[in-house]
């Protein structure tokens, strides 16, 4: 059975007004547990928010905070794309700093405001935990600055990409641009019409039913590459007369990408300083090809 029309349009509104403010507070309660635990006082450091909350594409009934501590008296280069360059070169100093060591001490800031039954240790964030009716679950995901140099025009010295970057408690490193992602969604939206924040969260929607049904499709994949490919699909196709009709034309342009390679090729996510589904600073990516598209068919099928 095809999603009405109607459905489709409920799909489309972010959290509610309600929702928003525990989002708010969980945030705030965040930057005041790290203003309030006195050794950071001789840190440098930034909270970024990030994640659907910030970006505008959380759905109702689903929302979280997810916010970035990145630490800025510390930067980590990579010159994978400029191998005739290296720290020394650039006259940087090394850091004898630890990331074990600065993650423990966000820890420690939140455990001092949360309590140690407040907050759940994950392999990338320290989850906060919700209190029923004032805040909702937030992410606090320790970092470090991120400097990623490529060739310049001239052949002079290298351009920087400036991001965060942190490592898993299993020592996988992972690389973002939280900006760049909040600046050219923003753009993004406003160059379609608000269409673009909106057809993401109704694919939000159709991925959280998915889940709720136990469907295999939606295993495996997250909110962030169905809103990086959306990113993808060019701006016109989102000028359409119904909701019906633009997700029909966005899902068949991700379909047919996805299917002859242009996709794995030429896909970036929001941010644009990252291919979707090739390596990155030689680190390889995360998504599947495959299982984007078995969504993407299965939304089709939805849509009608």
């Amino acid at each position: 059975m095809s999603l009405s029309e109607a459905k489709l349009i409920s799909w489309t509104k972010p959290s509610s007004d309600h929702e928003e403010s525990m989002c708010d507070r969980s945030a705030r309660m965040i930057e005041s547990a790290l203003w309030n635990y006195a050794p950071l006082e001789q840190r440098e450091y930034i909270v970024i928010s990030q994640g659907s909350y910030h970006n505008n594409t959380n759905v109702r009934l689903s929302s979280d905070v997810d916010v970035c501590i990145a630490f800025t008296d510390v930067i980590q280069s990579s010159y994978h794309y400029t191998p005739d360059w290296n720290s020394q070169r650039m006259g940087f100093t090394r850091s004898d700093r630890l990331f074990s060591d600065d993650r423990e001490l966000i820890r420690k800031a939140l455990i001092q405001t949360f309590g140690a039954n407040g907050i759940r240790s994950g392999g990338k964030a320290f989850e906060i935990l919700a209190n029923q009716g004032t805040r909702v679950n937030a992410d606090a995901v320790p970092a470090w600055r991120f400097a990623g140099w490529s060739p310049s025009a001239s052949g002079d010295r290298p351009s920087r990409r400036e991001g965060v970057t942190f490592w898993t408690t299993e020592g996988k490193q992972v690389i973002n641009f939280p900006e760049q992602h909040y600046t050219n969604g923003k753009n993004k939206n406003n160059r379609t019409g608000r269409a673009f924040k909106r057809a993401t969260r109704i694919l939000k929607r159709i991925r959280y039913d998915m889940l709720d049904n136990d469907d295999p499709i939606a295993d495996g994949l997250a909110s962030f590459t169905i809103e990086s490919a959306i990113y993808n699909v060019p701006d016109d196709t989102f000028d359409r007369n119904s909701w019906t009709q633009v997700m029909r034309d966005v899902l068949y342009y991700m379909d047919v990408a996805l299917y002859n390679g242009s996709a794995s090729k030429e896909w970036v996510e929001v941010s644009g300083m990252k291919w979707m589904f090739k390596d990155n600073y030689g680190i390889p990516s995360n998504w599947s090809v495959a299982n984007l598209r078995k969504f993407t068919q299965a939304a089709r099928e939805l849509i009608g």
